[in-house]
């Protein structure tokens, strides 16, 4: 075939398509070729036969990603008998190649020029909320033992706080919630796992 081109590292590529109608009496080879030096490229390619219309006549491919030194195909890519059956004297048989490059795997850290992030109170910032009995708006009362919450947190992590808060219920109103089927102990971790 005549040579065409790819980009490959920003150099150009030739490459070229050799058909070998009778690679052997009962087959025909198609390989593809590079027609210049290209190292050791890792590339997917698939090569197929069509018709005039656009048949496809017959389709190889190599789908993982191979070393291509020089060039790839194949001896036996379609028997000469069904070759002759799908294109007829005068019929016009077109070779398509498409390829795949890979480029490989980058294995470097994306954090070295990173900034170190500044240090973070916040999850002490909201133990002490959890243990502080300032500046709540919401009391939570367990078996006599009171947690003083703030609506807007509850609200953001809980579903159930969110729907007690947005409708006119006695706990909204109140502000005071009681809750009866837990212990104190497990509702402050559960109160500090929210936070």
């Amino acid at each position: 075939s005549f040579k065409f081109p790819s980009n490959v590292d920003k150099k150009v590529v030739q490459w070229c398509i050799l058909f070998y109608p009778k690679q052997s009496e009962t087959h025909s080879g198609l390989f593809l070729q590079a027609a210049n030096e290209i190292g050791n490229l890792k590339v997917e390619y698939e090569l197929a036969m069509e018709d005039s219309k656009g048949n496809t006549i017959c389709k190889e491919s190599e789908s993982k990603a191979r070393q291509l030194t020089k060039g790839w195909g194949w001896n036996k890519f379609i028997g000469n008998k069904e070759l002759l059956e799908a294109v007829k004297p005068g019929d016009q048989l077109r070779i398509v190649c498409k390829m795949t490059k890979y480029e490989g795997i980058i294995n470097e850290s994306l954090h070295e020029n990173l900034p170190e992030p500044m240090p973070s109170s916040m999850s002490k910032d909201m133990d002490t909320l959890v243990d502080g009995t300032k500046y709540g708006d919401v009391t939570i009362l367990i078996d006599g033992q009171r947690f003083l919450a703030y609506k807007g947190i509850l609200s953001a992590r809980s579903a159930v706080f969110a729907a007690m808060f947005k409708h006119p219920m006695q706990e909204s109103t109140e502000n005071c919630i009681a809750i009866s089927d837990v212990e104190p102990g497990v509702f402050k971790e559960l109160l500090r796992y929210i936070y």
